[in-house]
Formats: structure tokens, C-alpha cells, sequence
């Protein structure tokens, strides 16, 4: 997944989970068959991968790098430009990208002088760099990209969906929007400067399917969406029923079962589809989980854990 640009000022960071990344990684499933599960790590000023016990996998040796997260290759940066790595961590594609994002039907959105295109798994251009910005394709094979030289009140772009061709299936009209998952992605009808809840969820068709009700929202995961009502987050099932009601501070997307979630207190835990607090709140941060790990940040610093809320890395000192 993409870093999701409303909130993290459209800028790459080393370790990109969405909302997560969050985002993408839980959307896109996580069945993973007999392939090796690898998560980034920084280690000393570089960024390697383990594996999921918590061994290095792959040496820490890049500036930074993403994840994987349910696909076969992993955006990594040598000489500060960007590439790609397969999970073996032999350099797939070399590194010659200003940005790159997550690979996903099998092409990659990568960056090139402030514009945004398409890779394939051989590194060729597929789509040419001529989006403002993009995430990758989701699950229904469409793209949410902001489209140049369209007429805005606030900006010279807007958003809509592609093809892997690049065809516009449809048509960039939203303010914003997210990736498609589980049939649905979410969309911006208004600039956020109007203070109006213009976020709903369209259909593959752009018909939508959950009217803009929302200050903000995220992709489907598990069945579930996080959505921001009046400055509180909870999640909506696809008939735009509130599933769990508007309570955190902040949340993100399902995976493993489990949605991570903030408190008013500002500590972050794991809920169920219930509602119900499963890993107690004590991380500065944490994100989704994907491939049956979650990252987190603990007293300031990087670590994973397990749906159970065991820490694999780095080891806890009980076990060392």
C-alpha cells in the first residue's frame, strides 16, 4: 500500500504499512501457500528483513525499504533511488525509481520526476508516469490515480480508477479516494477545506454504494472499513451500518482478525470484529497486521508481534 497521502503528507516514509498502511497489505489477503514470509526491519541506520520467527532473513543493507505484504516483491532503497527485491532478497529490479509503492496484479506503481506510473515484474514501464499520484491495484484490478488538468475548485487533479491498461473505468470526479477492496473503495465528493463528511464508498461501476457520510475513511478489510464520524473512528459493514461505533481516536484496517485501534488516552491495541479489546493498549503505534505479523512501536522503538501479542522481534529480553 501506498502511503495514504491525507494524512501522511504524500511523502515516502522508510517503512510503508498502511494505514496501511495500514492499508493495502491486509486488503489484499494474506494467504501465502509455501513462500517465505519476510517484514522489514531497521537494524544500525539500515533496513534488512526477518523472517517470521524473528531471524534475519536478509541483511540489513538498504536506506529503507517496504514491505511485501501479500505480494512477490518489495520496494528497497541503494544510492537513494529505489528498486525492488524478491523474497529470496536478490535485487529484482534495480534501483532507478524517485519513489516506489507496493506491487500488487502484478504491476508496481513506482515514481519519476514527480509523477506517477506502473511497473512490471521486469522492471519495464507498463504505464507511463502520468498520474499526480496512485496507489497500486487492488483486488478488482483498478487503481485509484489523481488524473492532471482535470477542473477542481481547490486543485488541477482529480481522482478516479484505471485498468491495468490504463484505461479510466472511472472517471476521475472525487477529491480523493483510496484503493478498491472487497468490491469498494472509498472517496472524497468534496475538498476537505469545506469541513463537510463528504466520504462515502463507490462500487467497481463508480456507482456509490455507501452515501458520503464521513470525515474520512479507509479500504474494506475482513468486511469491515474504518470511517471517521465527528472526529471519533469506528468501522462500517458494506451496507453502511456502524458495525463498531465511532470511538477511537484512530484506527486502521483488519487483518488476522484483528483491526488496530487508539485510545483517547493515545496508546494503541488490537481489537476483534466484536469490538472487542483483544490485545490490551500499550503501543506508541501499531499498524495492520499482514502475513501474520504486526509492526508496532513500543517506548519509541520498531518491533512485530503475533496475533496473540507475543513479540517475535526484536526478541524480549525474557527470551534472549
Amino acid at each position: 500500500m501506498l502511503l495514504h497521502h491525507s494524512y501522511l503528507a504524500r511523502s515516502l516514509a522508510p517503512l510503508v504499512i498502511t494505514l496501511g498502511l495500514v492499508g493495502a497489505q491486509a486488503a489484499q489477503g494474506t494467504e501465502s501457500g509455501d513462500r517465505p514470509q519476510l517484514y522489514p526491519v531497521p537494524i544500525d541506520d539500515r533496513w534488512g528483513f526477518i523472517d517470521e520467527t524473528g531471524a534475519i532473513a536478509v541483511a540489513p543493507k538498504f536506506e529503507a525499504a517496504q514491505g511485501f505484504w501479500g505480494g512477490e516483491l518489495a520496494p528497497v532503497q541503494v544510492g537513494g533511488r529505489w528498486g525492488y527485491i524478491d523474497r529470496s532478497g536478490t535485487m529484482a529490479i534495480a534501483p532507478q525509481f524517485d519513489a516506489a509503492g507496493l506491487f500488487s496484479q502484478g504491476l508496481g506503481v513506482i515514481q519519476q520526476d514527480d509523477l506517477w506510473g506502473f511497473v512490471d515484474n521486469q522492471g519495464a514501464i507498463a504505464l507511463e508516469p502520468d498520474y499526480v499520484w496512485g496507489y497500486e491495484f487492488g483486488e478488482d484490478h483498478l487503481a485509484a490515480v489523481a488524473i492532471a488538468d482535470q477542473v477542481a475548485d481547490d486543485q488541477a487533479a482529480r481522482w478516479g480508477f484505471i485498468d491495468p491498461q490504463g484505461t479510466v473505468i472511472i472517471p476521475a470526479k472525487f477529491y480523493d479516494a483510496r484503493f478498491f477492496a472487497e468490491g469498494l473503495a472509498p472517496v472524497s465528493v468534496a475538498p476537505s477545506w469545506t469541513g463537510y463528511s463528504s466520504w462515502g464508498f463507490v462500487d467497481t461501476t463508480g456507482q456509490m454504494a455507501i452515501a458520503p457520510q464521513f470525515d474520512a475513511a479507509f479500504s474494506f478489510s475482513e468486511g469491515l472499513a474504518p470511517v471517521s464520524v465527528q472526529g471519533r473512528w469506528g468501522f462500517v459493514a458494506p451496507d453502511g451500518s456502524l458495525s463498531i461505533s465511532p470511538r477511537y481516536a484512530q484506527a486502521w484496517m483488519f487483518g488476522n482478525g484483528l483491526a488496530p485501534v487508539q485510545n483517547l488516552d493515545g496508546l494503541w491495541g488490537f481489537i476483534n470484529h466484536q469490538g472487542d479489546v483483544v490485545i490490551p493498549f500499550r503501543y506508541d503505534y501499531a499498524y495492520s497486521f499482514s502475513e501474520g505479523l504486526a509492526y508496532v512501536m513500543v517506548e519509541g522503538q520498531p518491533a512485530y508481534i503475533n496475533p496473540a501479542g507475543d513479540q517475535v522481534w526484536p526478541a524480549p529480553p525474557s527470551s534472549r
